[in-house]
C-alpha cells in the first residue's frame, strides 16, 4: 500500500493544487483576472519526480480542466483562449519529453553504479579478514549517497614479515579512480610478500603509482594520486606505520578513543618528486 500510494503522490498533488485554483478563478468577479493559465505550470511536477505515464495524465487532466474552465468561462477573445491551449498542450509535450529523459538518464546511472559497485566488490575482498596475528574488521559508509563508489582502498596480506595492511583513498570517485586503485591493490599485494621493510614497500607503491599515471596520460585521463597508511603488525610489541598523506589512525581501547602521533605524514603515492626530501 505505501508503495501504490508513493506512486500515485505525482497525480494526488496535481489534482490537489487544481481544486484551489479553479475556485478561485470562479470565485473573483473581474473577468480580467484569471487564474487558469496557472495550471500550464502543473504537469512539470510529475515530470520532474514522476513516470512518463504520470505526466501523460497530468497532462490529460490539465488539458481537460482547463477546457471546462474557458467553455464555463471564456476568456475576452477566442484568440487567447486558443493561445492558451496551445500553450498548455506544448509544454506539456516538453514535460513528457523530459520526463522520459530524466528516467533514461536515472537508469543508465543505475546501470553505471551497479558495474562500479561490482568492481569494487571483486577489487576490495569482504571483511573481517584473520590473519595469525590480527583480526581487521570496519564498515565502508560513503558520505554522499549519489556517489558510485568511493575511492577507499584496504588490503591485508599476511607476509614472511608480519601482516601488512593497507588503508588507502585515491583521488576522485567512481570507474576513472579504479583504474589507480587496481594498481596500488596490485602493487600491494606482491610487494607485501616480497619486500622485507615497510620502507621497500612504499616504494614499491609509488613506482605503481607513477606508473599507472603515465599510462592514464597516454589514453588521455588525469593524473591521480593516492593517500596511503601502511602498517606493518609482526612479532614485537610495536607497530610500524608509514603514513603518505592519508589522515591519521585512531587507537581504540578500554573504550577510549585517542589519535595515533606519526609525525608530520609524507606525500601522497604518486607524488614523491614534489618532496624536499625522502619519506
Amino acid at each position: 500500500p505505501f508503495a501504490t500510494s508513493a506512486v500515485r503522490a505525482p497525480l494526488v498533488y496535481v489534482v490537489v493544487l487544481t481544486i484551489p485554483i479553479v475556485a478561485l478563478e470562479l470565485a473573483i468577479d473581474d473577468r480580467t483576472v484569471r487564474l487558469t493559465p496557472l495550471l500550464i505550470l502543473l504537469p512539470a511536477f510529475p515530470a520532474a519526480i514522476g513516470t512518463v505515464r504520470q505526466t501523460i495524465y497530468a497532462v490529460g487532466w490539465v488539458l481537460i480542466v482547463i477546457t471546462g474552465v474557458l467553455i464555463y468561462r471564456p476568456l475576452p477573445s477566442w484568440y487567447n483562449s486558443v493561445i492558451v491551449m496551445v500553450l498548455a498542450a506544448t509544454l506539456g509535450v516538453l514535460g513528457v519529453l523530459t520526463c522520459h529523459l530524466r528516467i533514461r538518464r536515472e537508469q543508465d546511472l543505475r546501470r553505471a553504479r551497479s558495474t562500479a559497485v561490482a568492481l569494487q566488490r571483486q577489487m576490495l575482498r569482504p571483511l573481517p579478514v584473520l590473519t595469525d596475528r590480527v583480526i581487521v574488521d570496519g564498515v565502508y559508509l560513503p558520505v554522499e549517497q549519489d556517489r558510485l563508489v568511493g575511492g577507499d582502498i584496504y588490503e591485508v596480506v599476511a607476509s614472511p614479515y608480519g601482516t601488512r595492511l593497507l588503508f588507502g583513498d585515491v583521488q576522485g570517485k567512481g570507474l576513472p579512480a579504479i583504474g589507480a586503485a587496481f594498481a596500488a591493490l596490485g602493487a600491494f599485494r606482491e610487494a607485501a610478500l616480497r619486500e622485507p621493510t615497510l620502507t621497500a614497500l612504499a616504494d614499491d607503491l609509488e613506482t605503481a603509482v607513477v606508473r599507472h599515471n603515465a599510462f592514464a596520460q597516454q589514453t588521455g585521463e588525469p593524473e591521480r594520486f593516492v593517500t596511503a597508511l601502511i602498517l606493518g603488525i609482526d612479532a614485537s610489541t610495536d607497530t610500524q606505520a608509514i603514513n603518505c598523506g592519508h589522515p591519521a589512525p585512531y587507537l581504540l581501547s578500554a573504550g577510549a578513543v585517542t589519535p595515533v602521533r606519526l609525525g608530520d605524514p609524507g606525500v601522497p603515492l604518486g607524488l614523491a618528486d614534489l618532496a624536499p626530501k625522502p619519506r
